[in-house]
Protein backbone atom coordinates (compact mmCIF):
# COMPACT_ATOMS: atom_id res chain seq x y z
CA UNK A 1 0.00 0.00 0.00
CA UNK A 2 1.04 3.60 -0.54
CA UNK A 3 0.23 6.71 1.47
CA UNK A 4 -0.08 9.45 -1.13
CA UNK A 5 -0.90 13.10 -1.63
CA UNK A 6 -1.74 15.20 -4.66
CA UNK A 7 1.02 17.64 -5.55
CA UNK A 8 1.92 19.45 -8.79
CA UNK A 9 -0.86 17.69 -10.73
CA UNK A 10 0.15 14.15 -9.78
CA UNK A 11 0.11 11.67 -6.92
CA UNK A 12 3.31 11.39 -4.94
CA UNK A 13 4.29 9.47 -1.80
CA UNK A 14 3.34 11.41 1.32
CA UNK A 15 4.89 9.28 4.06
CA UNK A 16 6.19 5.80 4.76
CA UNK A 17 3.62 3.00 4.88
CA UNK A 18 5.96 0.44 6.49
CA UNK A 19 5.74 0.75 10.26
CA UNK A 20 2.65 2.97 10.12
CA UNK A 21 -0.60 2.37 11.98
CA UNK A 22 -2.15 1.50 8.62
CA UNK A 23 0.23 -1.42 8.15
CA UNK A 24 -0.70 -2.70 11.62
CA UNK A 25 -4.43 -2.42 10.91
CA UNK A 26 -4.03 -4.02 7.50
CA UNK A 27 -2.08 -6.98 8.91
CA UNK A 28 -4.65 -7.49 11.68
CA UNK A 29 -7.48 -7.49 9.12
CA UNK A 30 -5.87 -9.85 6.64
CA UNK A 31 -4.76 -12.25 9.38
CA UNK A 32 -8.34 -12.50 10.65
CA UNK A 33 -9.77 -13.00 7.16
CA UNK A 34 -7.25 -15.67 6.20
CA UNK A 35 -8.39 -17.64 9.23
CA UNK A 36 -12.13 -17.42 8.51
CA UNK A 37 -12.12 -17.73 4.69
CA UNK A 38 -11.72 -21.38 3.75
CA UNK A 39 -11.67 -21.21 -0.05
CA UNK A 40 -8.19 -20.51 -1.46
CA UNK A 41 -9.57 -18.94 -4.66
CA UNK A 42 -11.59 -16.49 -2.59
CA UNK A 43 -8.49 -15.62 -0.56
CA UNK A 44 -6.64 -15.00 -3.83
CA UNK A 45 -9.38 -12.64 -5.03
CA UNK A 46 -9.29 -10.79 -1.71
CA UNK A 47 -5.52 -10.27 -1.89
CA UNK A 48 -5.36 -9.36 -5.60
CA UNK A 49 -3.46 -6.08 -6.14
CA UNK A 50 -3.73 -5.18 -2.44
CA UNK A 51 -0.10 -4.03 -2.43
CA UNK A 52 -1.15 -1.23 -4.81
CA UNK A 53 -3.98 0.19 -2.70
CA UNK A 54 -3.75 3.90 -1.96
CA UNK A 55 -4.26 5.84 1.26
CA UNK A 56 -4.91 9.57 1.02
CA UNK A 57 -5.16 11.83 4.07
CA UNK A 58 -6.67 15.29 3.92
CA UNK A 59 -7.76 18.05 6.28
CA UNK A 60 -10.66 19.10 4.05
CA UNK A 61 -13.91 17.55 2.85
CA UNK A 62 -12.58 16.29 -0.49
CA UNK A 63 -9.95 13.89 -1.81
CA UNK A 64 -8.43 13.65 -5.30
CA UNK A 65 -9.13 10.81 -7.74
CA UNK A 66 -7.73 10.09 -11.22
CA UNK A 67 -10.36 9.16 -13.82
CA UNK A 68 -10.15 6.90 -16.87
CA UNK A 69 -9.83 10.08 -18.95
CA UNK A 70 -6.56 10.89 -17.09
CA UNK A 71 -8.10 13.92 -15.41
CA UNK A 72 -7.68 14.52 -11.67
CA UNK A 73 -10.91 15.47 -9.90
CA UNK A 74 -12.09 16.29 -6.39
CA UNK A 75 -14.40 13.81 -4.68
CA UNK A 76 -16.37 14.84 -1.59
CA UNK A 77 -16.50 12.84 1.61
CA UNK A 78 -19.99 11.45 2.29
CA UNK A 79 -21.79 13.59 4.88
CA UNK A 80 -19.99 13.34 8.24
CA UNK A 81 -17.76 10.40 7.28
CA UNK A 82 -14.13 10.54 8.37
CA UNK A 83 -13.14 7.72 5.99
CA UNK A 84 -14.41 6.31 2.72
CA UNK A 85 -13.27 3.91 0.03
CA UNK A 86 -13.45 4.93 -3.61
CA UNK A 87 -11.90 4.08 -7.01
CA UNK A 88 -8.87 6.37 -6.65
CA UNK A 89 -7.17 5.54 -9.95
CA UNK A 90 -9.08 4.27 -13.01
CA UNK A 91 -7.09 3.25 -16.10
CA UNK A 92 -7.77 1.46 -19.36
CA UNK A 93 -4.98 -1.13 -19.48
CA UNK A 94 -6.12 -2.29 -22.92
CA UNK A 95 -9.14 -1.58 -25.09
CA UNK A 96 -11.27 -4.20 -23.34
CA UNK A 97 -9.53 -4.19 -19.96
CA UNK A 98 -10.15 -1.64 -17.22
CA UNK A 99 -8.11 -1.35 -14.03
CA UNK A 100 -9.60 0.23 -10.92
CA UNK A 101 -7.29 0.81 -7.98
CA UNK A 102 -9.15 1.23 -4.68
CA UNK A 103 -8.14 3.98 -2.33
CA UNK A 104 -9.05 4.95 1.21
CA UNK A 105 -9.56 8.64 1.90
CA UNK A 106 -9.17 9.80 5.50
CA UNK A 107 -9.64 13.02 7.40
CA UNK A 108 -9.18 13.93 11.08
CA UNK A 109 -11.24 11.75 13.41
CA UNK A 110 -10.57 8.37 11.80
CA UNK A 111 -9.61 5.41 13.96
CA UNK A 112 -8.82 1.70 13.49
CA UNK A 113 -12.48 0.75 13.13
CA UNK A 114 -13.18 3.37 10.47
CA UNK A 115 -10.06 2.44 8.51
CA UNK A 116 -10.75 -1.30 8.68
CA UNK A 117 -14.35 -0.78 7.53
CA UNK A 118 -13.12 1.01 4.40
CA UNK A 119 -10.26 -1.46 3.92
CA UNK A 120 -12.84 -4.25 3.79
CA UNK A 121 -14.61 -2.42 0.96
CA UNK A 122 -11.28 -2.26 -0.87
CA UNK A 123 -10.42 -5.93 -0.22
CA UNK A 124 -13.82 -6.98 -1.56
CA UNK A 125 -13.52 -4.86 -4.73
CA UNK A 126 -12.83 -6.08 -8.24
CA UNK A 127 -9.71 -4.38 -9.63
CA UNK A 128 -9.52 -5.90 -13.14
CA UNK A 129 -12.57 -5.61 -15.41
CA UNK A 130 -12.95 -7.33 -18.78
CA UNK A 131 -15.53 -5.97 -21.21
CA UNK A 132 -17.58 -8.57 -23.10
CA UNK A 133 -18.42 -8.54 -26.81
CA UNK A 134 -21.21 -6.05 -26.06
CA UNK A 135 -18.81 -3.68 -24.32
CA UNK A 136 -20.22 -4.38 -20.84
CA UNK A 137 -18.39 -5.23 -17.63
CA UNK A 138 -19.26 -5.21 -13.94
CA UNK A 139 -17.82 -3.67 -10.81
CA UNK A 140 -18.28 -5.75 -7.68
CA UNK A 141 -17.68 -4.38 -4.19
CA UNK A 142 -18.71 -7.05 -1.71
CA UNK A 143 -22.33 -7.89 -2.51
CA UNK A 144 -22.82 -4.59 -4.38
CA UNK A 145 -22.79 -5.08 -8.17
CA UNK A 146 -22.92 -2.40 -10.89
CA UNK A 147 -22.68 -2.91 -14.66
CA UNK A 148 -20.77 -0.39 -16.79
CA UNK A 149 -19.97 0.36 -20.42
CA UNK A 150 -16.67 1.67 -21.77
CA UNK A 151 -17.79 5.26 -21.15
CA UNK A 152 -18.03 4.36 -17.46
CA UNK A 153 -21.79 4.80 -17.60
CA UNK A 154 -23.99 2.49 -15.57
CA UNK A 155 -26.12 0.10 -17.61
CA UNK A 156 -28.69 -2.59 -16.83
CA UNK A 157 -27.56 -6.09 -15.94
CA UNK A 158 -28.64 -9.14 -13.99
CA UNK A 159 -29.98 -7.99 -10.64
CA UNK A 160 -27.77 -9.51 -7.95
CA UNK A 161 -26.76 -6.44 -5.95
CA UNK A 162 -27.51 -6.25 -2.22
CA UNK A 163 -26.17 -2.86 -1.15
CA UNK A 164 -27.61 -2.63 2.36
CA UNK A 165 -26.47 -6.20 3.03
CA UNK A 166 -23.02 -5.21 1.78
CA UNK A 167 -22.75 -2.47 4.39
CA UNK A 168 -24.00 -4.91 7.01
CA UNK A 169 -21.32 -7.50 6.24
CA UNK A 170 -18.65 -4.78 6.16
CA UNK A 171 -19.59 -3.31 9.54
CA UNK A 172 -20.02 -6.79 11.03
CA UNK A 173 -16.54 -7.84 9.94
CA UNK A 174 -14.99 -4.57 11.13
CA UNK A 175 -16.64 -5.13 14.52
CA UNK A 176 -15.49 -8.76 14.75
CA UNK A 177 -11.93 -7.81 13.76
CA UNK A 178 -11.62 -4.92 16.23
CA UNK A 179 -13.64 -6.67 18.92
CA UNK A 180 -15.77 -3.55 19.26
CA UNK A 181 -19.42 -3.29 18.23
CA UNK A 182 -19.80 0.47 18.09
CA UNK A 183 -23.59 0.59 18.01
CA UNK A 184 -23.51 2.41 14.66
CA UNK A 185 -25.73 1.02 11.92
CA UNK A 186 -27.16 -1.49 14.43
CA UNK A 187 -29.66 -3.23 12.13
CA UNK A 188 -27.09 -3.55 9.33
CA UNK A 189 -24.54 -4.91 11.80
CA UNK A 190 -26.97 -7.44 13.27
CA UNK A 191 -27.93 -8.73 9.82
CA UNK A 192 -24.35 -8.93 8.59
CA UNK A 193 -23.12 -10.66 11.75
CA UNK A 194 -25.78 -13.37 11.68
CA UNK A 195 -24.89 -14.35 8.12
CA UNK A 196 -21.08 -14.12 8.21
CA UNK A 197 -20.96 -16.23 11.37
CA UNK A 198 -23.23 -18.89 9.84
CA UNK A 199 -20.90 -20.51 7.30
CA UNK A 200 -18.45 -19.57 4.56
CA UNK A 201 -21.00 -18.83 1.82
CA UNK A 202 -21.71 -15.21 2.75
CA UNK A 203 -17.97 -14.51 3.04
CA UNK A 204 -17.37 -16.14 -0.34
CA UNK A 205 -20.16 -14.07 -1.88
CA UNK A 206 -18.64 -10.91 -0.39
CA UNK A 207 -14.96 -11.41 -1.26
CA UNK A 208 -15.06 -13.46 -4.47
CA UNK A 209 -14.87 -11.61 -7.78
CA UNK A 210 -17.08 -14.31 -9.32
CA UNK A 211 -20.79 -13.48 -9.40
CA UNK A 212 -21.64 -17.18 -9.16
CA UNK A 213 -20.65 -17.06 -5.48
CA UNK A 214 -23.45 -14.58 -4.88
CA UNK A 215 -25.85 -16.91 -6.68
CA UNK A 216 -24.62 -19.82 -4.56
CA UNK A 217 -25.27 -17.93 -1.33
CA UNK A 218 -28.74 -16.77 -2.42
CA UNK A 219 -29.70 -20.32 -3.42
CA UNK A 220 -28.55 -21.74 -0.08
CA UNK A 221 -30.33 -18.94 1.82
CA UNK A 222 -33.64 -19.84 0.17
CA UNK A 223 -33.15 -23.56 0.79
CA UNK A 224 -32.38 -23.22 4.51
CA UNK A 225 -35.27 -20.95 5.52
CA UNK A 226 -38.52 -19.59 4.11
CA UNK A 227 -38.87 -16.29 5.96
CA UNK A 228 -37.25 -14.17 3.23
CA UNK A 229 -36.17 -14.47 -0.39
CA UNK A 230 -33.07 -13.09 -2.06
CA UNK A 231 -35.15 -10.12 -3.23
CA UNK A 232 -35.79 -9.13 0.39
CA UNK A 233 -32.06 -9.09 1.05
CA UNK A 234 -31.43 -7.11 -2.14
CA UNK A 235 -34.10 -4.57 -1.18
CA UNK A 236 -32.71 -4.00 2.32
CA UNK A 237 -31.30 -0.49 2.47
CA UNK A 238 -33.72 0.83 -0.12
CA UNK A 239 -36.51 -0.48 2.11
CA UNK A 240 -35.73 0.32 5.76
CA UNK A 241 -39.09 -0.66 7.19
CA UNK A 242 -39.13 -2.25 10.64
CA UNK A 243 -41.04 -5.22 9.23
CA UNK A 244 -38.41 -6.04 6.62
CA UNK A 245 -35.53 -5.60 9.09
CA UNK A 246 -37.24 -7.90 11.61
CA UNK A 247 -37.92 -10.55 8.95
CA UNK A 248 -34.33 -10.49 7.69
CA UNK A 249 -32.96 -10.83 11.24
CA UNK A 250 -35.37 -13.70 11.92
CA UNK A 251 -34.14 -15.33 8.71
CA UNK A 252 -30.54 -14.73 9.78
CA UNK A 253 -31.17 -16.49 13.09
CA UNK A 254 -32.82 -19.43 11.31
CA UNK A 255 -29.99 -19.60 8.77
CA UNK A 256 -27.32 -19.40 11.47
CA UNK A 257 -28.99 -22.13 13.54
CA UNK A 258 -29.19 -24.35 10.46
CA UNK A 259 -25.36 -24.49 10.52
CA UNK A 260 -24.51 -23.93 14.19
CA UNK A 261 -25.84 -26.09 17.00
CA UNK A 262 -24.40 -23.65 19.54
CA UNK A 263 -26.05 -20.40 18.52
CA UNK A 264 -24.24 -17.42 20.10
CA UNK A 265 -27.07 -16.05 22.22
CA UNK A 266 -24.76 -13.62 24.02
CA UNK A 267 -23.68 -11.96 20.76
CA UNK A 268 -27.26 -11.94 19.50
CA UNK A 269 -28.41 -10.19 22.68
CA UNK A 270 -25.71 -7.54 22.24
CA UNK A 271 -26.77 -6.92 18.63
CA UNK A 272 -30.45 -6.58 19.56
CA UNK A 273 -29.65 -4.37 22.55
CA UNK A 274 -27.75 -2.02 20.23
CA UNK A 275 -30.83 -1.88 18.01
CA UNK A 276 -33.10 -1.13 20.98
CA UNK A 277 -30.72 1.62 22.09
CA UNK A 278 -30.41 3.32 18.70
CA UNK A 279 -33.70 2.58 16.92
CA UNK A 280 -36.29 2.31 19.67
CA UNK A 281 -39.66 0.97 18.50
CA UNK A 282 -42.92 2.74 19.38
CA UNK A 283 -44.26 -0.48 20.90
CA UNK A 284 -42.26 -3.35 22.37
CA UNK A 285 -38.72 -4.46 21.70
CA UNK A 286 -36.90 -5.57 18.58
CA UNK A 287 -36.57 -9.06 20.03
CA UNK A 288 -40.37 -9.31 20.34
CA UNK A 289 -40.93 -8.04 16.79
CA UNK A 290 -38.34 -10.43 15.37
CA UNK A 291 -39.90 -13.35 17.27
CA UNK A 292 -43.13 -12.88 15.29
CA UNK A 293 -41.30 -14.01 12.16
CA UNK A 294 -39.15 -16.77 13.64
CA UNK A 295 -40.71 -19.64 11.74
CA UNK A 296 -40.04 -21.00 8.29
CA UNK A 297 -36.93 -23.08 8.81
CA UNK A 298 -36.67 -25.31 5.75
CA UNK A 299 -37.18 -25.11 2.01
CA UNK A 300 -38.99 -22.31 0.25
CA UNK A 301 -42.47 -23.36 -0.84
Amino acid sequence: MRIIKYNNEKFIDAEQYAGSEFETWYNTTVSYLQNVIQDESVKADMLMDNDKYLIQKTDGDTCIVLGHDKIYRKKKFPLSAVAFECPMVVTFLRENLLGIMPGIALRPGYDAHAFIHELLHALSSTTIHFFNENGISYIKIGTKVKYIDKNMEYVDGKNLSAEGFNEGITEALASLITGRFTGQYPSHTAIGTLFVTSNSLALNAYFSHDLSRLEEFYKDLEEKQSIITREDLMNFGKDTSEELIARIIAAGVAYNKAYNQDFDEQLYSLLIQNMDNADRLDNGSWRDLIAKYQTGIGSMS
